[in-house]
């Protein structure tokens, strides 16, 4: 019986996001495995988070990490693994960590105060935790990571997320009218303003549709609120929708009866919302660079996510293409299919089992 520690750290909130929607399906098909006992670690200041731990992750078994109890994880701890880019600089216990993105390595994207936090911590990480194994959540987010640490070639694997975790009843047509659908928080990289000048191109256009906008607004709240207050002075702000963060059943419904999702994002590590959309039979358009195009395939209209008039001719080329547009959620139908949080602790298991053979 291998005995696994999973860093739960990151799951200290009602709602969850992005790594904590990994963490949080990775851990429930890793409990399935009979060949792995997994405990949830977490941090002792994470102490009063916990209820929420159990609330995503039921059946889970607790217990906190300090260095002062090394002694006790050696005993039982065969591989701790940090899914959120962190490990402990624990001693003689072998480590796994995730890595999501490198977007504190690219200039212009983050403010220079968080590239500088997010590369210490990397440094941190490599240096002082030094992982024994390296998992990205694709092979654009591989090459990304071996560009700036190679010296982990041959120790990198790269498993997809899975997307079944939206399996789940929806509330209906929420509006009555045609709507695009951005998800994703109001970071830079997400290239929402850009989407916003591409909708501006078109909406006289094309009256009826709306620009449905979902999404928290991100680490940059100064950014966040200059795109707010853009949106609501826009020529076409009658028809934007900013409705901030919503919960997975109302998330469903957008997605399902959405005309369109539109995601021009300049740098993910994977894109779970392009396959979330695809799940629900929503046509995709995303950019045509990096790991949106890995995910996506063939299955999306790729555009230049830096460009509104690329974004709004993708757009409008949809409305005018129901063929391509019925093509688009066909194609996305079966491509979804291929993610799923099965393989994804499947795959993760054999990395576990790789590392406590070293």
């Amino acid at each position: 019986m291998l005995n696994v520690k999973l860093d739960l750290s990151t799951i200290d909130y009602a709602e969850i996001t992005g790594i904590g929607v990994y963490i949080k399906n990775l851990s429930k098909q890793l409990l399935k495995q009979e060949q792995l006992c997994l405990t949830g670690a977490y941090k002792a200041s994470r102490f009063r988070k916990t209820h929420f731990m159990r609330q995503h992750i039921p059946g889970i078994a607790l217990e906190p990490y300090l260095p002062l109890k090394q002694f006790t994880w050696l005993k039982k701890c065969d591989v701790f693994h940090g899914p959120d880019f962190t490990i402990p600089a624990l001693k003689k216990i072998k480590k796994v960590v995730t890595v999501h993105d490198m977007i504190v390595f690219q200039e212009g994207i983050v403010t220079p105060e968080f590239a500088a936090w997010g590369k210490a911590r990397f440094d941190k990480m490599v240096y002082e935790g030094q992982p024994d194994h390296v998992i990205t959540v694709s092979e654009f987010a591989k090459e990304e990571f071996l560009k700036y640490y190679p010296r982990f070639e041959g120790r990198v694997t790269s498993i997809y997320h899975g997307v079944d975790h939206l399996n789940t009843d929806d509330k209906g047509a929420i509006y009555d009218f045609p709507y695009f659908l951005s998800v994703g928080s109001l970071e830079k990289r997400k290239n929402v303003w850009q989407l916003v000048q591409a909708f501006e191109q078109i909406h006289e256009q094309y009256p009826d549709f709306r620009l449905v906008i979902v999404g928290g607004k991100g680490g940059n709240q100064e950014f966040a609120h200059e795109l707010i207050d853009y949106m609501q002075n826009s020529p076409a702000s009658a028809q934007i929708l900013y409705l901030g963060f919503v919960d997975n059943l109302t998330l469903a419904s957008l997605y399902k009866h959405a005309f369109s999702f539109v995601f021009p994002s300049a740098y993910e590590g994977f894109g779970i919302p392009i396959l979330e959309a695809m799940q629900k039979r929503c046509p995709v358009i995303t950019s045509n660079l990096g790991a949106t195009l890995e995910v996506s395939g063939d299955a999306a209209l790729h555009t230049n996510p830096y460009q509104p008039e690329a974004i709004a001719e993708a757009m409008t080329h949809l409305i005018d293409d129901e063929t391509l547009r019925q093509s688009l959620i066909d194609q996305g139908q079966a491509r979804y299919n291929d993610f799923t949080w099965q393989r994804c602790a499947a795959q993760t298991l054999d990395v576990y089992q790789q590392v406590a053979n070293i």
